[in-house]
């Protein structure tokens, strides 16, 4: 027992460390809405200028320390002014990447100005050793520990009974309410930036002379600390310190206990899976817009500039004898592979996975034992290496399939910590020496060894990437690329148009881990050995940064964010305009360009390139007739229109929410093949809510049947594909995709196969006879080719009904469809609405428009607080008591009968 409280003890000094660290991020994360990845960058700078003041320069301690807080107080302050204030209405995204530019400035200049040995700082507090009950422990972490509860009791005090703490609280959760009662978000912002700074500068400060300070390992402190905050849900300052302790000492313990390699490093991503995955918790963002996605390129090539191209640079790598401007190009190409993964999971798909490069260092590991212990020829080892990497790809994806985003990004975070410390680290897996040495790579028997033939490993290595980079692009093009934007642009609306959600992320991480440990391998066979223990998990924040910077949405933006790799081109230019510049400027010039251009140019550098070249195009080659999309030619005609019949049945439907609220309660409908239904009632009704229940977007009880075939427990991707189509009250549209590229989501067929021939031969799906007819009759003919986005709101409720009938369903559910809609559209709509049940489409509709519902309705169904009131035609819904009198505010006509008001308390906009 002794032993264990000994152990427990000091793991009070890290538990202290990532108190005070967490400390910081919360009140950045009230402040600012962000989750500051820089943060524990920001202590390792705080102990570094500490450290130069009083052990270099010998100024006093208590100068020192000032001086060492109020510096990286600044800096958080000026950050938040320069950048994430003009950062600040944009996307949740593009401000966590800031910080991760930050992230990489601050460790270059780091390794610049201290190197990357960690330093041993002297201590400036108690170093009495305390003899309690036969435990043996140092006063200063006591006295470590005694700080953080102190700081923790004053956070928690002044969040609880100050009137910032209460102004930030409100911040948090309603900025513009916060802004309206007199809280200026600015000062507010710039005051929690410079507070965290602080924070993580007396962290560094006195972590440092236990656990030292290094640019290499402090900044992943972020991990540990995240952990704590997600435990704490980036709110209550005694349960994160709490959290702090428990990692802190469980840590401690662990290293005792067990000796596996890299276990205590595994204790917190353990906590964030356990967090985020089982229990689905969110971490906090905040946002004035909604989400604004990288442009993407088309995915279009040019076959002439692309043998000009591999033509070009064969004659030049045949021409030039600098092996230093080829070793440059190779890593360059091999980093660009991984540009490619970054490109297919994050700007495909929406997936901010921060574990890429340990994806290629798992493949290198994989292809270097192979050949070494086991003499496997190069090209089946590359060939397993890659298979072996799209399989721990896969498991890699596995919280991307109940998380993205932030959340995302801190798990992979996690993961590639935990690849480096229990797999890059462990000599067992790689050598006593750390690093393994391998045979000269051969292909079909020639030697293409870097080591003596460096001109044949360099033409090899391009191919590769000229390959890789086809296949990428073919994908953007084919079917499998509409499935990923749609899932990247919005996941309810994919599944609601048959995109199973969870098998288009899978394919995305297994495809980008197939061409990350493609350029994983290549990058380590570079060298005579192979050194697993450099793919560390802040080269794949890297990673992200150079696919920002190039253009994470354009394949050609792979090669141009890869320039700025270490040991790439850019160093060799570096180098060439003066030999004693270090590469780490390169690094921090990275950082540096990655933040300028999410403030300028979001897109990255190759949106400008694209629009160059087609300038470039246009103006010096004539034009050349394009042949249009193949649904401009297709037979617009409804007589073409072959409706599959079916009926839908609704038995005992109720949906009841967290908290026993019971939305939906025992509803019944039928809705026939060429029938008209629709559900009205007034807010909240249940009416929206039982569509979902449908089209299975809510848990519900009851039957839901498609003629025979029950639809419970089916997912909304199989409902869909059973001839279930809809459209949403919110359009839910892909904003950034043209209207053609909408349609054509909706008619994928979701056939797996697709996923695989469009690898070699993209194809994308055509238009059927029902989304024809609506693209005639909506009048979308001539806006095919425009984006969602750049659509008036009328246009744009049409498309989404065009949309829905892309799948050339049996059965329509419309949800307010007309709102937005003007009288002359409404009547269109109404003729084609009435003309597609004519063909044998059943179509349930809610709407608030009371005309348009009892104009075009077969039968309507009439619900209250989620309950069936009543059912029947168009005139035995105005004749009923019960309606006429709870909703429709009716008056009594001349003629004796009952006449509904055009607008009325039925329908609106939350339901």
């Amino acid at each position: 027992m002794t032993e264990f409280i000994q152990y427990a003890l000091l793991g009070l000094g890290a538990a202290a460390g990532y108190a005070l660290l967490g400390g910081g991020v919360v009140l950045i994360n009230r402040g600012a809405g962000v989750i500051n990845f820089s943060h524990a960058a920001m202590a390792m700078l705080g102990g570094l200028i500490f450290y130069s003041l009083r052990d270099v320069h010998g100024l006093p301690a208590a100068p020192a320390f000032i001086v060492s807080t109020a510096a990286v107080a600044l800096l958080g302050v000026l950050f938040f002014l320069l950048v994430m204030r003009p950062l600040g209405s944009g996307a949740p995204f593009a401000r966590t990447v800031a910080t991760l530019g930050l992230l990489i400035i601050l460790q270059g200049l780091g390794t610049l100005i201290w190197g990357v040995t960690p330093i041993s700082v002297g201590t400036f507090l108690p170093t009495k050793i305390l003899h309690i009950g036969g435990v043996v422990v140092s006063a200063d972490r006591l006295v470590i520990y005694a700080i953080a509860i102190l700081l923790t009791v004053a956070l928690w005090a002044s969040s609880k009974y100050t009137k910032t703490g209460l102004a930030l609280r409100a911040l948090s959760e309603n900025p513009r309410a916060a802004a309206t009662l007199g809280w200026s978000p600015i000062r507010l912002g710039a005051l929690t930036w410079g507070a965290g700074g602080a924070l993580a500068a007396v962290a560094g400060m006195l972590i440092a002379p236990t656990a030292g300070v290094s640019p290499d390992s402090t900044p992943l402190l972020i991990i540990p600390v995240l952990a704590a905050v997600l435990l704490a849900s980036f709110q209550s300052f005694p349960v994160l310190l709490v959290a702090a302790t428990v990692i802190g000492v469980g840590q401690s313990l662990i290293t005792n206990y067990w000796s596996l390699t890299g276990a205590a490093q595994s204790l917190p991503f353990v906590i964030i899976v356990v967090f985020l995955v089982i229990r689905g918790g969110g971490v906090t963002s905040r946002s004035n817009i909604s989400e604004r996605l990288p442009m993407l390129g088309t995915g279009r090539v040019s076959w002439k500039a692309v043998v000009v191209t591999v033509i070009a640079m064969v004659v030049f790598l045949n021409i030039i004898s600098s092996e230093n401007l080829m070793q440059a190009i190779v890593v360059t190409a091999a980093w660009s592979l991984i540009g490619l993964s970054i490109i297919v999971v994050m700007g495909f798909t929406g997936q901010l996975s921060l574990a890429q490069v340990a994806l290629g260092g798992i493949a290198a590991l994989t292809a270097a034992q192979l050949m070494s212990r086991s003499s496997v020829p190069f090209l089946l080892a590359l060939v397993a290496a890659i298979a072996v990497s799209v399989v721990v790809g896969l498991v890699f994806a596995i919280p991307a399939l109940r998380t993205r985003g932030i959340n995302l990004a801190i798990v992979t975070l996690g993961l590639a910590s935990v690849t480096s410390e229990m797999v890059f680290k462990n000599t067992s897996l790689t050598s006593s020496v750390g690093s393994i040495v391998i045979p000269s790579p051969s292909l079909f028997g020639t030697d293409i060894g870097p080591l003596l033939n460096i001109r044949r490993y360099t033409i090899f290595v391009f191919v590769v990437f000229i390959l890789a980079a086809l296949v990428v692009a073919a994908v953007r093009r084919g079917t499998a690329g509409g499935r990923l934007i749609a899932v990247r642009t919005n996941e309810r609306a994919a599944a609601a148009l048959g995109v199973s959600v969870r098998g288009a992320k899978l394919y995305a991480f297994g495809f980008a881990a197939a061409i990350a440990g493609l350029g994983g391998v290549l990058l380590a066979f570079a060298n005579a050995a192979v050194d697993v223990s450099t793919f560390t998990p802040i080269q794949s924040v890297y990673a992200v940064a150079y696919g920002i910077v190039g253009g994470v949405g354009f394949v050609v933006g792979a090669p141009g964010g890869a320039q700025l790799a270490p040991g790439g081109i850019g160093s060799w230019l570096l180098n060439q305009i003066s030999s004693s510049a270090s590469a780490l400027w390169l690094q921090v010039l990275s950082g540096t360009v990655l933040i300028l251009l999410l403030l300028a140019q979001p897109d990255g550098l190759a949106r400008d390139w694209v629009r160059q070249a087609n300038w470039v195009r246009r103006r010096f080659t004539r034009k050349s007739k394009v042949k249009a999309p193949r649904v401009h030619e297709l037979p617009l005609g409804i007589d073409d229109a072959q409706v599959a019949p079916a009926t839908l049945t609704v038995e005992d439907l109720s949906v009841r929410f967290g908290g026993g609220v019971l939305a939906v309660d025992k509803v019944s409908l039928t809705v026939s093949p060429g029938e008209i239904v629709a559900l009205i009632g007034p807010n909240g009704a249940g009416k929206s809510t039982t569509i979902d229940a449908i089209t299975g977007f809510v848990g519900s009880t009851g039957a839901i049947r498609v003629n025979d075939e029950s639809l419970s427990g089916l997912q909304a991707y199989k409902r869909s594909r059973l001839g279930l189509s809809r459209s949403f009250q919110s359009l839910e549209l892909f904003e950034s995709l043209t209207v053609l590229d909408n349609l054509l989501v909706g008619a994928d067929d979701g056939n797996t196969r697709d996923y695989y021939r469009d690898l070699v031969r993209p194809k994308r799906p055509e238009l059927g006879p029902l989304a024809s007819l609506a693209v005639r009759e909506f009048g979308l003919l001539d806006l095919l080719d425009l984006r969602v986005d750049e659509l008036p709101y009328g246009q744009r409720r049409l498309v989404a009904v065009a949309r829905a009938l892309a799948s050339e369903p049996s059965i329509l559910l419309l949800d307010e469809p007309a709102a937005g809609l003007g009288d002359v559209e409404t009547r269109e709509f109404e003729r084609v609405v009435r003309l597609l049940a004519a063909h044998g489409l059943a179509i349930l509709l809610v709407e608030h428009d009371m005309r348009f519902v009892m104009d075009i309705s077969d039968r309507i169904v009439v619900l209250e607080t989620g309950r069936f009131l009543a059912a029947g035609s168009p005139d035995e819904i105005r004749r009923t008591p019960a309606v006429i009198e709870a909703y429709l505010g009716a008056t009594t006509a001349p003629d004796g009968d009952v006449a509904a008001p055009s607008l009325s308390p039925i329908g609106g906009s939350a339901s």
